[in-house]
């Protein structure tokens, strides 16, 4: 078995599970702490906690119940493919520079990961909200014409997503005409699930929506995966994973 050990300094204090032996193991190191400043005269002093603090490190790693820093729990992320029979449509959107330029993108992945399309779009000025709402949309749209009936719909936008399932939406909402056209692409699926994810799963199409939002591309497809995109699909299509640290009471995405 590997172990991995990260160090790190914070001010900030730990969140840790007591047990009967933490607690005997904490009384006994300040015991031993007390004793260090009593002759801290002795030039051995510094020698002496610098051998306390390695037994606490050891004791606190490979301790059965692991300390949790500031609530936050590390996780590892990467992009999935669907279930057997289905597809994925991954979408994002960009909002670039002080002028807002705002551009959609949608990368569509059958069961085994493998590329079936991609659509991308700059959209003018904008949200970001805006921008991840016409992914939605346009990706949408693409996989209907493809004909596919089974399909699993990541965003790494909440709010987005949150759309989808609200029913208290009112007509005078400024993105109400967006959010009623996506979500009349919902029911002309057989199975359509739409869920939110962390970006770090959604590499690729992040990259695509800034690209057309950079140099401002009108609507396009791409059949195949395109050059700029070879290192992000490729980890996604090989499992490389990444690593985030999240609050303990979130669900991971």
């Amino acid at each position: 078995m590997d172990l991995q050990l990260t160090i790190r300094h914070s001010k900030k204090p730990y969140l840790r599970r007591e047990t009967p032996k933490a607690q005997l193991w904490q009384q006994w190191n300040k015991s031993q702490i007390i004793k260090i400043h009593r002759t801290a005269s002795n030039g051995s002093a510094p020698e002496k906690k610098k051998s306390l603090v390695a037994r606490d490190a050891e004791f606190t790693f490979l301790s059965p119940n692991p300390i949790i820093r500031n609530g936050l729990v590390p996780i590892v992320l990467r992009w999935e493919p669907p279930a057997l029979g289905w597809f994925k449509l991954n979408v994002d959107g960009s909002c670039l520079g002080p002028n807002s330029y705002i551009a959609a993108a949608g990368v569509i992945r059958n069961d085994n990961g493998n590329w079936v399309n991609g659509i991308a779009q700059f959209c003018g000025i904008g949200t970001s909200i805006q921008a991840e709402l016409w992914g939605l949309y346009i990706g949408l749209i693409k996989a209907k014409e493809l004909g596919i009936q089974l399909i699993e719909v990541e965003c790494d936008c909440k709010a987005v997503v949150n759309f989808m399932s609200c029913s208290n939406i009112s007509d005078a909402h400024p993105l109400a005409p967006l959010i009623y056209m996506c979500r009349s692409f919902l029911p002309q699926f057989s199975q359509c699930i739409v869920r939110h994810i962390y970006r770090e799963k959604n590499s690729c199409t992040d990259l695509l929506a800034k690209h057309a939002a950079a140099r401002k591309l009108p609507f396009t497809l791409y059949d195949v995966v395109s050059s700029f995109l070879f290192s992000v699909f490729w980890a996604d299509l090989l499992g490389i994973s990444s690593r985030r640290r999240i609050s303990t009471n979130i669900e991971p995405g």
